[in-house]
């Protein structure tokens, strides 16, 4: 694993050599593209099923309620839509009790969706940033981790 790191870096430093460009300039590049292209277009595509779960369970609602609500009705996106947001009168507790029901969801993430969905309110773009945000952060707390690990940043880089 070492060696597959120390090649990396290697074939970073030549590429970087080859252009006349610092190594780290590369990389911070990669990154910052990588951000843009997963922040760019955050709200654009719909909504995938999991992310209709995680705001109907962020907002309060259990799937079977849901489902019982909507049960032989003509499905539309407005109704759909009010079941995914915080301010449709269900509280934290209701949150909590969802989350409870089910024990294979982390409640720690759905508390923090809901308290993310209060301040920046249930849009795409707002249930979409946090997990986008989470991702980009966890960039530098793996480096951050791999020199606490190998004590080396070229193996961290």
């Amino acid at each position: 694993m070492r060696a597959l790191l120390i090649d990396v870096s290697e074939f970073m430093f030549k590429v970087g050599s080859l252009f006349g460009v610092n190594p780290k300039v590369i990389v911070i590049s990669i990154v910052v593209l990588g951000m843009i292209f997963r922040l760019g277009s955050i709200d654009v595509k719909p909504y995938w099923e999991d992310e209709v779960y995680t705001s109907m369970r962020v907002a309060g609602y259990e799937l079977a309620v849901v489902q019982e609500a909507l049960l032989g009705k003509p499905l539309q996106v407005q109704t759909l839509s009010q079941y995914q947001d915080v301010s449709s009168g269900q509280s934290w507790l209701d949150t909590s009790i969802a989350l409870a029901k089910r024990t294979e969801h982390t409640p720690l993430y759905f508390l923090l969706a809901r308290a993310w969905a209060e301040i920046l309110g249930s849009s795409v773009w707002g249930m979409r940033l946090l997990p986008a945000l989470v991702s980009i952060l966890t960039l530098p707390l793996f480096y951050w981790m791999a020199l606490l690990l190998f004590k080396s940043p070229t193996v961290a880089r």
